[in-house]
């Protein structure tokens, strides 16, 4: 191929960007994931009885809610969910940002302007969804955890700042 270099570094830059934009959406989607987990087996404790707590329906209204609201995130913005009767679905964000991925690195090419728009949007996108977890850690995460006192309950990450 007789591609002029500066294609050439254009594609490896956009390529490197998606790829981290990759590895964002997947550190999103991993931590919505385990504050699902981690609040299932929260939920298992309190509907069990092991735990002695003076706002205990609360709490479960609380948790339960929360489930709810972290899978409808992760369904509805992050991956599809499982198929339903066979229905097709629209690409959430992860499938988006590996397709993306996916057509800079295939070929070698600079990288459309198509491509680059997608880009960009997928990085506010990317921002938009982990400004919303951020949100769903410092409210209701953090309100269950206070639930309990001293001892959190949930351990979620820190919330990141958005460059």
């Amino acid at each position: 191929y007789d591609l002029p270099a500066a294609d050439v570094v254009a594609q490896e830059r956009t390529g490197l960007e998606l790829r981290d934009l990759v590895a964002r959406v997947n550190s999103i989607m991993d931590n919505t994931n385990d504050l699902i987990a981690q609040l299932k087996g929260l939920k298992q404790q309190l509907d069990s009885g092991g735990r002695q707590l003076a706002q205990k329906d609360q709490a479960i209204a609380l948790v339960d809610s929360t489930i709810k609201e972290l899978t409808h995130f992760r369904d509805s913005t992050l991956t599809r969910p499982e198929p339903v009767m066979g229905y097709r679905q629209y690409p959430r964000l992860r499938e988006e940002v590996t397709t993306v991925a996916g057509m800079v690195w295939r070929g070698i090419h600079a990288p459309t302007a198509g491509e680059k728009l997608r880009n960009t949007e997928l990085k506010t996108e990317t921002d938009a969804a982990q400004t919303r977890l951020d949100r769903l850690i410092g409210t209701r995460i953090d309100a269950i955890n206070k639930l309990f006192g001293t001892t959190p309950r949930i351990l979620a990450p820190k919330p990141k700042v958005i460059s």
